[in-house]
């Protein structure tokens, strides 16, 4: 069997600066004080280890020769020790403080920094920057206090990040808590943070351009393949996700139960694969970073455009095992991780609507398929094809169909590809990446063939309910969480980030109900109904007797108006209920047949 890379493999990360996670803006007093800034006491440096970079980048190459089940790294975590007792204080007339430190790793091309310990009382604003001053994190504050007392700032273009405690007159010190246990120095995957914020080298008038550090088959997403009001949505419902010193893709996800002002959950799907242990803990993704709207505005562009949003930290809510097979470990069967942001996301994104239907292939009514990605972690990018394949496996064969098979004619995926969502015509998703197998052309090695696990089949997840028990039930299978009312529906509609454009499904079911009627009632057994829609419709109509047993089942395709038939007269004299289901509600009437 032919190996199958998973897309995450090759993941690179980005990091970005102002307007990044949740945070107040401002600068540090340091910057707005001149005589603070030029102060040679005013700063303590801290020197953390090289790290075997060399060493990194040979296992990386074996991992992704032999397709290894494990995140691609491109960067290494170095250890520390720093709390404020390493910094320097500068002490201001008003009573107010200033806590300063650098920290530097040799040859790093960027810097991320994690707090095993992060609690700012109010009063307290925390920035960080790198050496040139240009790029400006923060200013964090109280507002970015977890539960897990722990936390996690983008990373900072080069080889020194300064960080800086503004603390206002009256705060106690001693009710800081603030530590950081590690860092990742970045070794590739920053060229965007470089191209923006690095120091401009000697007669060098502008800044660089380029495609950055994915393939030049990559088309950005703002090009013409991916124009039209569906996709638009679909686009918007597209995030990069950092999870410590790799990247994955994902996509903001609707759900039945969300409403117009009332219950309006972030949900994030993504691939299980893009976490490697398994973990169905909440602290696990307190320090995953989710970035919205980091593309270019324009097709040709090759640099973000101005808008780019993070958010920090998810809770669990389900997941299929990863590895599904002990003796596979690159064998999937499903393959999807589905998470809860902490932080509303920004107002620009979307949640995005779905579609379980598993007719899809050979549907003539699904004429075009699109993904939106981000390939080594470099800016939005679409995929683009008009043909599928129902039966696709990854790495196993011993559940079939699980995965969809996309055929592109306009772009591809590779590295950071992960866990992006694979959208419909109607720009509802249908699966998320699980990688491709490879090929030649421009998009070599990864080609142009993607896999991605299917929603519909992780929507009960029949296999790990049974070959993993201890984890059976909702925290193993979407169902609970994209249905919580349980309406059955097969698809839903995508929504606002503040589900401010919901219809409820009351209203939906409302208008099917004025849209049919059956008589006549009671009935001899011949049925009639009619039936008047502003769209083509499908409509599945059951026959139930009062037991809850299925006497009858017709299917209705492309629906508009007219009279319809059913001959019940088989039937035995009762009371019935018939179920009327479309796409997006369900409705039931009650009829009697009398003989």
């Amino acid at each position: 069997m032919k190996k199958i890379y998973l897309a995450a493999f090759l993941s690179c990360s980005i990091g970005w600066g102002a307007n990044a996670q949740l945070n107040e803006g401002g600068l540090p007093w340091s910057m707005r004080n001149e005589t603070l800034a030029n102060s040679a006491n005013s700063i303590s440096t801290v020197k953390l280890a090289r790290p075997d970079y060399e060493g990194h980048q040979k296992e990386d190459e074996l991992d992704a020769i032999t397709g290894a089940a494990k995140p691609y790294r491109v960067a290494a975590y170095v250890t520390s020790n720093i709390g404020l007792e390493s910094g320097k204080w500068e002490y201001l007339k008003d009573g107010s403080k200033i806590w300063k430190l650098a920290l530097t790793v040799p040859d790093a091309k960027a810097i991320g920094v994690f707090y095993d310990k992060f609690e700012l009382p109010k009063g307290v604003k925390l920035f960080l920057l790198n050496e040139n001053g240009n790029q400006i994190l923060g200013a964090y504050t109280s507002n970015n206090n977890s539960d897990f007392g722990n936390f996690v700032t983008e990373e900072v273009q080069g080889n020194i990040v300064h960080l800086e405690l503004n603390i206002a007159a009256g705060v106690n010190v001693a009710d800081i808590k603030f530590h950081i246990d590690k860092v990742t120095a970045y070794y590739r995957g920053v060229a965007e943070l470089e191209r923006r914020f690095a120091t401009l080298q000697e007669g060098q008038l502008a800044r660089p351009t380029g495609i950055g550090d994915a393939s030049s088959c990559h088309v950005n997403a703002n090009c013409p393949a991916g124009d039209g009001e569906a996709w638009a949505k679909s686009k918007k419902a597209s995030v990069q996700i950092t999870m410590g010193n790799a990247v994955c893709s994902g996509t903001m996800i609707n759900n039945t139960g969300n409403t117009n002002g009332g219950a309006c959950l972030p949900y994030l799907l993504t691939a299980s694969h893009c976490e490697g242990s398994n973990s169905r803990e909440d602290a696990t993704y307190n320090q995953w970073t989710f970035r919205f709207n980091f593309q270019s505005a324009t097709c040709e562009g090759s640099s973000a455009n101005d808008g780019p949003v993070s958010r920090t930290g998810a809770t669990f809510k389900a997941r299929s095992n990863n590895p599904s097979f002990a003796n596979n470990p690159d064998g999937l069967v499903t393959d999807f991780l589905l998470l809860q942001l902490k932080t509303a996301p920004p107002a620009t994104s979307y949640l995005a609507g779905w579609n379980i239907n598993t007719n899809i292939a050979e549907n003539e009514d699904y004429p075009r398929f699109i993904s939106f990605h981000h390939p080594a972690g470099d800016l939005k990018k679409l995929a683009y094809g008009e043909f599928i394949n129902a039966s696709g496996e990854f790495n196993q064969q011993t559940i079939l169909n699980t995965h969809w098979t996309g055929y592109f004619t306009v772009g591809g995926s590779e590295g950071g590809s992960s866990g992006s969502g694979f959208f419909d015509h109607e720009g509802l998703l249908i699966g998320d990446l699980s990688g491709g197998i490879p090929g030649g052309g421009p998009c070599a090695p990864m080609g142009t063939e993607k896999l991605y696990s299917k929603i519909s089949a992780a929507w009960q997840n029949n296999f790990d309910q049974t070959a993993f028990p201890a984890f059976a039930g909702a925290q193993s299978r979407l169902r609970d969480w994209l249905d919580p009312l349980g309406t059955g529906v097969s698809k839903l509609q995508p929504a606002m980030f503040d589900c401010s454009d919901v219809t409820s499904l009351n209203d939906v079911e409302k208008v099917l109900d004025e849209s049919v009627i059956l008589y006549p009632n009671p009935s001899t057994g011949i049925v009639n109904a009619k039936m008047n829609f502003v769209t083509g419709t499908n409509l599945t109509v059951s026959v139930v007797n009062i037991l809850g047993s299925t006497q009858k089942t017709f299917n209705l395709a492309n629906v508009r108006n007219g009279q319809y038939t059913f001959d019940l007269s088989t039937l035995a004299a009762g009371v019935y209920m018939v179920s009327i289901a479309t796409d997006n509600a369900k409705i039931a009437k009650r009829i009697t047949i009398i003989k």
